[in-house]
């Protein structure tokens, strides 16, 4: 939740993509398992389900299509580093990716963008977008291929697929004129 944090006395969520709305904690507490960990770095949401899934031992369903990967959070080091896409559309769209300790924030419809080194900035008080050309651009390829891969996949999506229907459903159909 954001509590007005950015002087613009917004109480809620949904609204932007500050680290006080996106940056969440997470405690997972396996069966029979009593060591702590503690993971640094970031992860998405859309690791989650598949993570708990493996975990309990459960697969996931050959149908159901999930982009997430599975977290080893029990393994010893770091976790595979990827980018963190983040989106809202509450008022209007609002995108950001975080990557290798920087996070950008993209306004489209204003054409906007807010770039921060987490690292430094951890409450994303400078744009430091003008002296991060080369960050920027990473970052802004990274969010590019996200759109463009969410498009494909709504195009697929729009693809008719045949179905197959039972010989009194057909007739059925044919009855009612929608087949010849």
């Amino acid at each position: 939740e954001e509590f007005c944090e950015r002087g613009d006395h917004w109480i809620g969520h949904v609204k932007t993509l500050d680290q006080e709305l996106i940056h969440v904690p997470l405690i997972i507490k396996l069966p029979g398992e009593n060591k702590n960990r503690i993971i640094t770095e970031y992860v998405g949401l859309i690791d989650l389900m598949p993570t708990i899934i493996n975990y309990a031992g459960l697969r996931i369903p050959g149908e159901y299509k999930c982009a997430g990967e599975v977290l080893d959070i029990l393994a010893e080091g770091n976790l595979k580093s990827k980018p963190i896409i983040s989106e809202t559309k509450f008022k209007s769209d609002v995108q950001s990716v975080i990557w290798k300790g920087w996070k950008l924030i993209y306004y489209p419809e204003m054409k906007l963008k807010n770039l921060f080194n987490l690292k430094d900035d951890p409450a994303e008080s400078k744009n430091i977008i003008a002296e991060n050309g080369g960050v920027l651009k990473e970052l802004e390829t990274i969010l590019q291929q996200w759109n463009e891969s969410i498009l494909k996949a709504k195009k697929a999506q729009e693809k008719p697929r045949p179905v197959n229907f039972r010989e009194e459903e057909v007739e059925n159909l044919r009855a009612l004129g929608y087949l010849q």
